[in-house]
């Protein structure tokens, strides 16, 4: 598979922004990085394109929760959502194409990693990770589909020197 150029757009609410920040945020380029590795790994989607765009949102607990209530019909916040851009005609030979958009809650991030004895930057690089395969059509709903998410999550993150995160929990 050819490399594909990656571009992240980072973003987060207003009031995630003014707030006092206990927890560690990656910056453009590492979620780049944690992007092309999921691309690497992925066997879902192919891809004969030239590159990728993802807008990443940094929310809240109030915005994750009403974004997760709008889209999921659940009313809790979460670490993660994926709203893939996935179309008929997508996507296009050469085109540098929206794969989707993510939203990621810091707040929830940071308490994760904290019960689950794993670096905030590795508990967000799998997030990260596992939110692309998202994008590009994986689910967990059934478990063969599971297993095939987690074992591309697991091989995408031995790339970059990050244990399996399933182990660690």
């Amino acid at each position: 598979m050819n490399k594909i150029n990656v571009r992240v757009d980072l973003s987060e609410d207003n009031d995630l922004r003014h707030r006092h920040r206990t927890w560690w945020t990656p910056n453009q380029k590492q979620c780049e990085i944690w992007v092309s590795s999921a691309l690497a790994f992925n066997t879902l989607q192919t891809f004969e394109i030239n590159g990728v765009f993802i807008a990443i949102r940094l929310s809240d607990v109030n915005e994750s929760a009403k974004l997760n209530a709008k889209h999921r019909n659940e009313s809790n916040p979460t670490n993660v959502l994926a709203f893939p851009f996935l179309t008929q005609d997508w996507p296009k030979e050469g085109d540098t194409t929206p794969l989707g958009d993510l939203a990621l809650c810091p707040e929830i991030i940071k308490n994760e990693a904290l019960i689950q004895n794993k670096t905030e930057e590795n508990h967000w690089a799998h997030l990260i990770i596992h939110g692309t395969l998202h994008l590009c059509g994986y689910d967990h709903e059934h478990s063969k589909s599971r297993e095939v998410m987690e074992e591309t999550e697991k091989n995408a993150l031995k790339s970059l020197g990050i244990a399996n995160p399933y182990l660690l929990v």
